[in-house]
Formats: C-alpha cells, structure tokens, sequence
C-alpha cells in the first residue's frame, strides 16, 4: 500500500497549522475479547499526515487495508494501537457525541460497484466521464487531462 500526497493548491489565507489529518502508528486488529490482541494486524503501524489544501490518495491491492484505515479514522473502526488526530485534536476513542460536535467534517464517500474504475478503460478516462456527464467544458476537460498526466495517470 502506499500513499500519495499532492500540495498544490493554496490553503485558505496561506494559513498552515499543521495537519488537518494526521495518523500515527496505527495498529487495527480483527477479532474478539482475548483473540483480538493475538490476531495480526490488518493495518500495522501506518503513519501520514495530510496538510490543508493537500489532495491524497491511498492505493493498494485488494485486503491491502486501505477501507480498515478509512474507517478508523471515521470510527466506525476499533483501533488497536496508534493516533488519529483531526485539527490537531486526538479522535482515537472519540465517542459519537464527539463526531457530531466535528458537524460532520470527517464523511465517507462510499464506492458504487457499477461506477468504479473500469479495467477496459483508462483511468483518465473513467476519471473525465463524470464531466462529461455534467456538461464539463472542452477547457475543463483539458485542464482534467492535465491534471491527469501531472498525477501520472
């Protein structure tokens, strides 16, 4: 698995606080009661952090873990070790009252099967489709193309 971090874009007012997400040395374990500390790790010690105004993408094969650290950090996920700090406040162990308070600024967008990558295509393909299908304009589009091939796709 890896992660891939663009910082481009400008942050609002040039401000720069530290991250806006930040994941230290987390550890999650599947299993139950005493079994859990003695099952491996899904996820074992991941750390990254991501600035404001930073576009990231985690890539990884299949059971790579990819979809156990977005739900730690949503948690809807039991960490077994590590930080996940939002703004620079510990969420680790937040409890719900304490997600709501954020009104919603950490949200899953959750994959639709009959919408993702298709492996006849392109990935910039599959990518532009969706402006296509919005009425993006011809330079719109180029500046996606762009956008594309600066990311290597």
């Amino acid at each position: 698995m890896s992660i891939a971090t663009d910082s481009r874009r400008e942050t609002p007012n040039g401000v720069q606080n530290g991250p806006m997400l930040e994941v230290k040395d987390l550890v999650v374990r599947y299993g139950r009661g005493r079994k859990a500390a003695a099952a491996p790790a899904a996820v074992d010690r991941v750390s990254f952090a991501i600035q404001p105004g930073e576009t990231v993408g985690l890539v990884g094969e299949s059971g790579s873990g990819k979809s156990t650290i977005g739900k730690a950090i949503l948690g809807l996920q039991k960490t077994a070790g590590g930080t996940i700090s939002y703004q620079g406040k510990d969420i680790t162990h937040a409890g719900a009252a304490e997600r709501r308070a954020l009104g919603g600024e950490l949200r899953a967008v959750f994959q639709d099967p009959n919408s993702s990558l298709n492996p006849r295509q392109t990935i910039g393909a599959s990518l532009a489709e969706p402006l296509r299908l919005r009425g993006a304009s011809a330079g719109g589009l180029l500046q996606s193309k762009d956008c594309f091939a600066d990311g290597g796709l």
